[in-house]
């Protein structure tokens, strides 16, 4: 713990953060990972576990910060907690999230959902619940997102956990989007009214501005409003595909549907003219069966 340089008839301790044995003509000082807090030290101690020191002629070992951890004595660095798991100042090791919850890597506490679960609103978004019936839950600080067949509310973030069911084949859901969340951003609790600011480098301006339009993420092109029950202007609800459609494609399909109508009328016409004035077409097979079909019902609707 003390050296002499050979000048000098007496020996000086060694100051701290360095060491020395028998001898010696200088002191060591103490490597990354030991300490010594004390003068004429013979050795350095190493940083003990949940503790490091990256410094050489280090007094004393730092505590691993919250989030990070550290099993190993004589370490000069922490490793961050991974997703799911955290860890509070000075851990040797990180702790599992409770059932329900989850966190984001180096956390110092299990503040996110787990998947299949979203937070509540409460004061400190805290409290986690299982994600509700016909919906799909991210975890994190998703909201609850309707499957398709189904529509929520996202005028605020507490009435997004309430699933509706639709009654037209209008609510797109996030069912048929690989990989998970269609819009993902806008799921995400800052997209929410009572959270968001636009000046907020969460989520910019303009996919923002997608996220207000309510119905485009969760009807179909051409419908919106509640449960997506409504058709957008210049749109029209069609009954046998269950969708709103473009009125110049409804009337496109209207004009061939009567098209169709008027030829199969014109043809059964010629044929039932035929068979009055044609006498050797009266007896046929094909004729026996017009005969039967009766002419008066046959009716060319317009689709409106």
């Amino acid at each position: 713990g003390k050296y002499s340089s050979g000048s000098t008839h007496e020996c000086i301790k060694c100051d701290v953060g360095k060491w020395s044995g028998n001898g010696v003509d200088s002191c060591t000082v103490c490597s990354k990972g030991t300490f010594t807090n004390s003068t004429g030290s013979t050795s350095c101690s190493d940083c003990s576990a949940g503790k490091y020191t990256n410094q050489n002629e280090s007094i004393s070992c730092q505590d691993c910060e919250g989030g990070k951890y550290q099993e190993a004595t004589k370490q000069s660095s922490c490793y961050s907690c991974e997703s799911g798991t955290y860890a509070r100042t000075g851990a040797y090791y990180c702790e599992t999230c409770a059932f329900g919850y989850s966190s984001t890597p180096a956390s110092s506490r299990c503040d996110v959902a787990d998947v299949g679960y979203y937070l509540l609103n409460t004061t400190s978004y805290s409290k986690s619940e299982v994600c509700p019936k016909n919906a799909y839950c991210a975890g994190g600080l998703y909201a609850p997102a309707p499957l398709a067949g189904y529509w929520s509310d996202r005028s605020e973030y507490d009435y997004s956990s309430v699933i509706y069911q639709c009654s037209r084949g209008t609510c797109q859901g996030i069912s048929k989007y690989a990989g998970g969340l269609r819009n993902s951003s806008c799921w995400h609790q800052h997209s929410f009214p009572e959270f968001y600011n636009k000046s907020s480098s969460y989520i910019n301006n303009e996919d923002q501005d997608k996220c207000d339009l309510s119905s485009d993420v969760l009807c179909l092109t051409g419908s919106w409003g509640p449960l997506c029950g409504s058709c957008k202007p210049g749109f029209i609800f069609r009954g046998a595909k269950q969708t709103c459609e473009k009125c110049d494609l409804a009337q496109s399909n209207a004009l061939l549907m009567l098209i169709i109508g008027c030829s199969l009328a014109f043809f059964l016409g010629i044929l039932m003219l035929s068979v009055r004035y044609v006498p050797r077409f009266r007896d046929s097979a094909l004729i026996r069966f017009i005969a039967h079909i009766d002419t008066g019902s046959i009716k060319v609707v317009w689709v409106t």
